[in-house]
């Protein structure tokens, strides 16, 4: 049988690598699922604690902190693989060979069993629709087949390529051979409009127009040069120029896009400083942040750059000038009031401008603070709780006071518990404390969720295709999205950022139709119904119960 199989990983500054998720679903001769698999991983140290990597999609942090290490998911997927004669079914390479180092890390094996790339197979049956390269879940968008949201969740990724499969008629006995390489079109058509003309004949670029383009052989017309570049194609002489422009614009994108300090070629035994003229004639480049790293690859410095091991990123963007911005001599607090006025002239509440700076100090905190520390369980979990935006007051265990985040009595102090309110604090049994004195101002009256983040491309019908796989009735009535849970009523406010919800429990009082506005905000409308979707889970467990 086929195995569809997904992972992601987290890569950290020193080029390692981490398994962050693992799914597979074993499926019979119609793509249909007999059974499934599906795993968090645990990052192995806080260098790859980026939350905000697609790789930790799906879930929250602390589902990441407190899942398998890596070798028990490994373990684990591979019993549940058994001794069959499975072939896993991956959509791209990377995977794949990702994959087989960890095993041959982690688990001291090699792996044997036998394995697809789909994406290969997919195109060349694809390939005369209008998309034929890309994720899965892209090629199912193209053809209106409903996959589940979001991606980058492996659980999500394995059933969109489950999906495509049976959506586009891929017969599996297809797999069986090798796979089809799509033919190129020649679009005879176009040749007089497009700027860019490919001799496939004798493999030469042209400029539209040119004398030297053959009669009669086949061409490509294409609109950009970036696509004749990627496939290196060979120039000629009439768009030589423009041809070697784009290629040195191509690697300073690629040296602008990483942090490493020295970088290399393939097919060179030199490595560079990354600000090194000489790399803007490559192709592609590769890179390390260490000296040694280079040295141990067998490679020698460059005699024109010249790199040294105390050599440094300086952050400065190759061949990329920007403006000056002009210095402040702002002190701390002038530096914050003026981020408050920024927020107040951008129509934002007072309760939302204390919610936006309390993310960003959450943030902050969380995201520089873990990373930097090794840092135990218990501490991680303190850590964790010191920074969640809807938390205002804390009490550690074995004490009888609360304080406030700043407060200095809180540091070194475990078993911390947070509270949202100045009476929650008081109900729990603790007293203010007397030294940063915690008053009934303090209550967080609306919050953010960490984990909630910007997202410039979604639209109202992402929300539609998160509530069709949740089995949510939805309507849209003006700026409000509406929609019904088996516990509750919500509408999400589509005009407003940050985007507001509002809800009727129906759990406590079915007959209400009075909304009321939930004291969290989000920073997109899809981290708005994400949270519903947990609210409500969790709130009819509870009503289980």
């Amino acid at each position: 049988m086929y195995v569809i199989v997904d992972m992601e990983w987290e890569t950290n500054k020193q080029g390692m690598i981490s398994p962050t998720q693992l799914s597979a679903a074993r499926v019979d001769e119609d793509w249909n699922v007999i059974i499934k698999f599906n795993t968090l991983i645990r990052p192995k140290d806080p260098s790859f604690y980026n939350w905000e990597s697609a790789a930790y999609t799906g879930a929250r942090p602390e589902n990441f902190l407190f899942a398998r290490s890596c070798h028990t998911a490994f373990d684990s997927f591979h019993k549940w693989l058994g001794d069959g004669d499975d072939i896993l079914c991956w959509w791209t390479q990377p995977s794949r060979e990702i994959y087989e180092k960890m095993c041959k890390v982690i688990l001291k094996e090699e792996t044997t069993r036998p394995y697809v790339i789909l994406d290969t197979y997919m195109r060349g049956f694809l390939e005369h629709g209008s998309c034929i390269r890309g994720s899965a879940h892209k090629l199912a968008k193209a053809r209106d087949i409903d996959v589940p949201l979001p991606q980058h969740d492996s659980r999500n990724d394995v059933e969109a390529i489950r999906c495509l499969l049976r959506g586009v008629g891929f017969p599996q006995a297809l797999l069986s051979e090798p796979p089809v390489k799509p033919q190129p079109v020649y679009n005879h058509e176009n040749n007089g409009t497009l700027p860019y003309i490919y001799d496939a004949t004798n493999g030469f670029l042209h400029k539209n127009g040119c004398q030297l383009i053959p009669d009669g052989v086949d061409t490509l017309a294409f609109g950009v040069i970036s696509k004749p570049l990627q496939k290196r194609y060979r120039p000629c002489s009439c768009v030589a120029e423009e041809y070697r422009s784009a290629r040195r614009e191509k690697v300073i994108r690629e040296i602008n896009s990483t942090d490493y300090i020295y970088m290399y070629t393939e097919s060179s035994k030199v490595f560079h400083r990354y600000d090194c003229g000489l790399l803007h004639n490559a192709w592609h480049v590769l890179g390390t942040v260490k000296y040694s790293t280079a040295i141990g690859k067998g490679m020698r410095p460059c005699k024109v750059c010249n790199p040294v091991p105390e050599d440094r990123y300086d952050s400065k963007k190759v061949q990329s000038p920007r403006p000056k911005r002009q210095k402040y001599d702002f002190t701390k607090r002038e530096r914050k009031k003026t981020k408050r006025e920024q927020l107040q002239s951008q129509g934002f509440t007072s309760a939302e401008i204390t919610a936006v700076l309390r993310l960003e100090q959450s943030k902050k905190e969380r995201f520089e603070n873990i990373g930097k520390q090794d840092m135990t369980e218990q501490q991680t979990r303190d850590m964790y709780t010191l920074t969640q935006p809807r938390l205002a007051f804390f009490a550690s265990k074995g004490y009888s006071t609360f304080h406030q985040r700043n407060c200095s009595r809180l540091v070194g102090r475990s078993n911390i518990r947070g509270f949202e309110t100045f009476s929650q604090a008081s109900r729990a049994g603790y007293t203010p404390c007397k030294l940063c004195k915690p008053t009934k101002k303090q209550n967080l009256l609306v919050s953010i969720p960490i984990e909630s983040k910007e997202r410039a491309d979604e639209s109202v019908e992402d929300l539609v295709l998160l509530c069709k796989q949740y089995g949510y009735e939805n309507t849209v009535n003006g700026d409000f999205f509406e929609l019904t849970t088996p516990v509750g009523r919500w509408r999400i406010d589509t005009a407003s950022r940050p985007v507001t919800v509002e809800h009727v429990n129906l759990a406590h009082n079915p007959k209400s139709r009075s909304y009321h506005q939930q004291h969290r905000i989000f920073l997109s409308m899809t981290d708005a119904l994400l949270y519903i979707h947990r609210h409500d889970k969790n709130l009819q467990r509870s009503e289980q119960k």
